[in-house]
């Protein structure tokens, strides 16, 4: 008892066997067999269904399919049962998007944030507003908005809540329901990963934080099982061993193009949009022929005509033009990594000005910066927390400032930092402790591994929320006031171990522990649910994280989907 016990996994050849088999029920037996068939085996060709179904009531489908038997059978089924190399049993990856994010991530926000009251919901943008989003790659979280449309929200907007929830959330959770929402975080940073550097170990903690999941679901409910999505997460691990980190098939590739429709939307008077749309199609193949350098054939000459280089530097030296057709020359040309660091010319604000350190008083001609890029992907400045390598060992610090020395050929930039000590695992996030300390050091750049999103230890500093914040109205404060954190100390922090970005690095300087369920908690676990799930049926209640929500929403987020 107690013990999982995988089902025999489906083989290609036994699926197609059954699609054939299915197919000659319905053409010698009848429908209705045919249809009760299909249920029992779980097996369904959307082409062969419509054919069948189709073909009841038009006879000279009936016909063709009958000729087509005869002389092309594949045709009456989807191409996909005849492609070489495929194998559509191991090669149906689990989509993170839509299985997680607009999955359980979904269901859990929708409910419990539903459910708040006005003064909690308040105290809730109250807490994600003072939110820290440094180092987690989130250009604006916008807390009215994603408490107010909860339940209209997007991918990028679940990831955002999920990255945040340990630290706005769990105060008006039950035990229960937190153990659930920090297991989620914890499972989430591992299955968006997108740099796995031992795949044996990646898959086995994956796997530990899926059950550990699972467990505190059917714990809180044993009503959970009836999500499909749930299932599906089972089969993650083998998805990811296959194909490689879930960031690569978060979503279906035509999904893509949704970016293209919207804009092309636009400019359209809505009394033809089909045509409008085409045209626009059209437009975009043919500027996107010519600017590429494609060649056109000259009816006078009867010629096959180059563009010359006026037309196709409006694309190539234009970034603008280039990003309006949906070319990031930046990515597909990333600099190389001798190119960083790479300072921002951004003036220093009077407010941010700092006066030279006296331990660097004797060295080279140092100015201050306001922000330098470590990579292509991560951004120094005041406030950012960092990992630094000291060789023994590695610490974590806090930028004060960053100084800049033109001594040598090459710009040489430094960090002026406050160190944190690591201590034990707080009770409350489940998360590694950092305190401040009074040790300053000046840190080369080349010495920072990679930065990491630090919170306040609110919890433990009884941190409340207050009506102080300047409303802020076309970038100028204004003298209405909004609610925010009142911190009650600058020397308590946590390590966010559901960060979303640079997640490995985040493991790795937390290094916690996860204990896996045993069967006899499995058994406990199962019975608990169980009975909370007879006390439901019995005596209904409002059930919107479990059957009120559609799997079926705004799905259209191709972008965040991939991102990391």
């Amino acid at each position: 008892m107690g013990i999982e016990t995988r089902n025999p996994p489906r083989l290609w050849a036994e699926t197609k066997m059954k699609t054939y088999h299915l197919f000659d029920t319905a053409m010698g037996v009848n429908l209705t067999s045919f249809l009760k068939k299909k249920t029992a085996l779980g097996v369904t060709d959307a082409i062969n269904t419509r054919f069948i179904t189709e073909s009841r009531s038009d006879g000279s489908l009936k016909e063709k399919m009958e000729s087509l038997d005869l002389n092309s059978p594949a045709s009456l089924f989807n191409p996909f049962l005849n492609l070489e190399g495929f194998d559509g049993a191991q090669d149906c990856p689990v989509e993170s998007l839509h299985a997680v994010l607009l999955g359980i991530v979904k269901y859990l926000a929708r409910d419990d944030i539903s459910k708040l009251k006005a003064d909690q919901k308040l105290t809730l943008i109250g807490r994600l507003q003072s939110f820290s989003s440094v180092s987690l790659n989130i250009d604006s979280i916008k807390p009215q908005y994603l408490i107010q449309h909860i339940k209209s929200l997007v991918g990028r907007h679940f990831k955002i809540i999920l990255q945040a929830a340990p630290f706005i959330l769990l105060e008006f959770l039950t035990p229960e329901r937190k153990d659930v929402w920090l297991a989620l975080c914890n499972l989430c940073a591992f299955i968006f990963q997108t740099n796995i550097a031992n795949m044996e170990t990646y898959l086995e903690t994956l796997k530990l934080h899926i059950n550990r999941l699972l467990y505190y679901l059917i714990k809180s409910s044993a009503q959970w099982v009836n999500k499909p999505k749930l299932h599906i997460l089972l089969h993650l691990p083998e998805s990811i061993e296959r194909l490689g980190n879930a960031s690569l098939f978060s979503t279906e590739k035509f999904e893509s193009y949704n970016g293209v429709l919207r804009q092309s939307s636009i400019h359209s008077n809505r009394q033809a949009p089909s045509c409008d749309l085409a045209r626009s199609f059209d437009n975009y193949s043919n500027l996107k022929y010519l600017v590429s350098g494609g060649m056109l054939y000259e009816e006078k000459s009867k010629n096959w005509e180059n563009p010359t280089n006026e037309v196709t530097d409006i694309f190539t030296n234009n970034p603008d033009i280039q990003r309006s057709m949906g070319f990031n020359s930046a990515e597909v040309n990333p600099l190389p990594a001798v190119a960083f660091p790479q300072k921002l010319c951004l003036k220093v604000p009077k407010s941010e000005i700092a006066s030279l350190p006296e331990a660097i008083n004797q060295r080279d001609k140092l100015h201050q910066v306001l922000k330098i890029k470590l990579n292509t992907k991560e951004v120094l400045h005041k406030g950012v927390f960092v990992v630094i390598d000291r060789g023994d060992k590695n610490v974590v610090a806090a930028i004060d400032s960053i100084w800049e020395s033109k001594g040598s050929s090459k710009p040489l930039y430094y960090l002026w930092v406050t160190g944190y000590t690591l201590l034990g695992v707080d009770d409350y996030y489940e998360m590694r402790k950092l305190s401040r300390t009074s040790q300053q050091a000046l840190i080369p750049t080349r010495k920072v591994i990679g930065c990491i999103n630090v919170q306040h230890n609110c919890h433990a500093g009884n941190c409340q929320v207050t009506t102080s914040r300047p409303a802020r109205l076309e970038r100028l404060n204004t003298n209405v006031k909004t609610v925010q954190v009142e911190h009650t100390d600058n020397d308590h922090f946590v390590i966010n171990s559901a960060s979303l970005r640079n997640s490995d690095l985040h493991h790795a300087i937390s290094n916690l522990t996860f204990a896996p369920i045993t069967p006899e908690q499995w058994v406990d676990g199962m019975a608990t649910g169980c009975r909370v799930w007879s006390d439901m049926v019995e005596e209904p209640e409002d059930t919107d994280g479990l059957e009120g929500t559609s799997d079926s929403e705004d799905e259209n987020d191709e972008e965040d989907s991939c991102e990391e």
